[in-house]
């Protein structure tokens, strides 16, 4: 009897072990805002301390620039693929502020071994799909490797960090951030002799000078453009060339901004007398060289001293050009970190690996459409190693960070995805 009693208890006990982990849908996932909060970990890979600080670094980058980021982990999903998942999720929670699309959402599967990256389409020119493939490869695979998903994970939000406060200015704004008001806007909210208008004055004068400005502005612009499109030897309407002879004339330089997509062509020609014209656009994922004047800089920064609320910090950017190979680098400073608003303050501090301060608010520093990576099982060492682990604490599961993290409920900005993405296995 006991021996058939333990039998049925190994058999059990098998079964159970064996059953794969719960399957999440988008519904299943608690909205981390709803506790003022930017992480939720059901899959209880973050320690307390790593969760605290992916939610302070967070904070603090969407009050300087607006950007919001979430990060989730699950077992399993009952999406098709990891990255429906993850595209149905940003939709769902709206991640980023509705009039700019500047969200991202960073989903771990550790049942796939997945890492799905989705940006929405306002982060696209900032962080691409190739950036974010590259950096998942250097700053994260290598510690989810060693199953050290805290400090990948952590590494991973700080590099997008340092991305999107060296390319700030390519953001784009929100409705919240202040504008400079135009001479056109000033010179229609007063009166000829400098007096300011009442709201009881018809607005007429000030709104027929907008309106006979903004006629001159258009008839300009026409004219501009019809300029622009005729042959400025015959007066011939210029047409656009035909690939194949594109193709003879573009030079190396023009070939490798095309490649890398830091400028866009239009190669137009007269059919009269064959005079040919050249208009380009310039893309916002590289920088012009100031060697060679080819829009294909890349820059790469490092923090060298972290900013406080009550200092300035510093940075070197590292200047690589991918057509002359000019390479140079500068130190700039970068600005305080701003207060919070609640009674207790709090210091985000961005610091280095060999970093030995014990500031559980700190954000490691590292040497951006939506990306993905996985990773596979090996004993390779980590390419992006820190000073620190994963510790044995574990988080509750669902953004619940930590007690020295004052949090106020609130919603994403309802943002929408973008679309983009790539992916590769672990």
């Amino acid at each position: 009897m006991m021996r058939t009693l333990s039998s049925w208890l190994l058999f059990a006990f098998a079964l159970i072990w064996a059953a794969p982990a719960h399957a999440t849908t988008i519904l299943d996932v608690p909205n981390p805002r709803d506790s003022g909060a930017w992480v939720t970990d059901l899959a209880d890979v973050l320690s307390d301390a790593d969760e605290e600080t992916i939610n302070v670094a967070i904070d603090a980058i969407e009050e300087e620039t607006g950007v919001e980021i979430a990060l989730v982990t699950v077992d399993q999903v009952t999406a098709p693929s990891t990255k429906d998942f993850t595209t149905g999720l940003f939709n769902l929670w709206g991640v980023g502020k509705s009039d700019a699309n500047n969200g991202l959402l960073i989903v771990l599967v550790m049942g796939e071994r997945r890492l799905e990256m989705e940006t929405g389409y306002g982060l696209e020119s900032v962080l691409t799909d190739g950036w974010l493939a590259t950096m998942q490869a250097e700053k994260m695979v290598p510690h989810f490797k060693q199953e050290n998903f805290g400090p990948g994970l952590v590494s991973g939000v700080n590099a997008v960090i340092e991305r999107l406060r060296a390319y700030a200015e390519e953001l784009p704004q929100t409705a919240g951030e202040a504008r400079p008001k135009s001479t056109l806007v000033r010179l229609a909210d007063s009166n000829s002799d400098g007096a300011t208008r009442s709201e009881e004055d018809p607005p007429t004068s000030g709104a027929w000078c907008c309106c006979g400005i903004l006629v001159l502005l258009l008839v300009w612009s026409i004219g501009r453009r019809k300029r622009a499109t005729r042959c400025p030897h015959c007066e011939t309407r210029l047409v656009p060339m035909p690939d194949s002879k594109v193709e003879t004339i573009l030079t190396n330089a023009q070939r490798l901004e095309r490649a890398i997509g830091s400028r866009r062509f239009t190669f137009l020609e007269c059919p009269g007398c064959q005079h040919s014209k050249v208009i380009y656009q310039d893309l916002r994922n590289f920088n012009t060289c100031p060697q060679c004047d080819r829009r294909t800089l890349e820059i790469r920064v490092e923090t060298l001293v972290t900013a406080t609320t009550s200092s300035p910090g510093r940075r070197r950017l590292f200047e690589n050009c991918l057509n002359c190979n000019h390479k140079s680098h500068h130190d700039e400073t970068t600005p305080r970190v701003p207060k919070t608003t609640s009674s207790t303050s709090r210091t985000v501090i961005i610091r280095d690996d060999d970093d030995d301060d014990d500031d559980r608010g700190g954000f490691f520093s590292s040497s951006s459409s939506s990306s993905s990576s996985s990773w596979s099982d090996s004993n390779s060492s980590s390419s992006d190693s820190s000073s620190w682990s994963a510790g044995n604490s574990s988080s509750s599961g669902s953004s619940s960070g930590s007690s020295r993290r004052k949090k106020s409920s609130g919603s994403f900005g309802g943002g929408k995805s973008g679309g983009g993405g790539a992916g590769s296995s672990w």
